[in-house]
């Protein structure tokens, strides 16, 4: 994919509902500098896959998270309202994806998009990052939201082939 939009990508897992819920980062490339490391966490709260992740959970799982997160502004783009919070996570489950302009770092926009198991239970999801000063909202919906979606399916249906990460039920 990095080959396809020529930006930083990145997979994300969350233990949501461990006491401080994080996403931790595996970076595949160091474009966007030494903040966004391997094994770098955030507060899945603010992150286009924190998010993406936690449209995974059910009414009661978001509200307990919602309740016990704290909520710190990281930008001035950060939402820190729970209730304007809600309805993103919501947006990015009914969406499939996720864009966020600014919420952890300013001047960095991010993209995801969820990868499915063989039970299609989200267990990760796919972001793409770029610097808001060089890459437009739109050009990243027209140029890079599909090519996500495609690699994010592409790696959905490796991961149900290979019955890797897969849950019983």
């Amino acid at each position: 994919m990095f080959l396809a939009v020529g930006r930083a990508r990145h997979l994300d897992a969350v233990d949501i509902m461990s006491s401080e819920p994080l996403v931790v980062r595996v970076t595949t490339n160091r474009m966007m500098g030494p903040s966004l490391s391997v094994g770098f966490v955030l507060p899945a709260y603010c992150s286009a896959a924190g998010r993406v992740l936690l449209g995974s959970l059910s009414e009661a799982e978001l509200d307990s998270y919602l309740r016990s997160v704290p909520l710190e502004r990281l930008t001035p783009q950060t939402i820190v309202s729970r209730s304007t919070l809600r309805k993103e996570i919501r947006k990015a489950a009914s969406e499939g994806w996720y864009l966020t302009d600014q919420e952890t770092d300013a001047g960095v926009r991010s993209l995801a998009a969820p990868l499915r198991d063989a039970n299609n239970q989200i267990v990760a999801a796919l972001n793409v990052s770029c610097y808001s000063g060089r890459v437009e909202i739109t050009r990243m919906m027209s140029d890079f939201l599909l090519q996500l979606l495609a690699v994010a399916s592409a790696i959905g249906q490796e991961l149900k082939a290979s019955r890797f990460l897969q849950r019983t039920s």
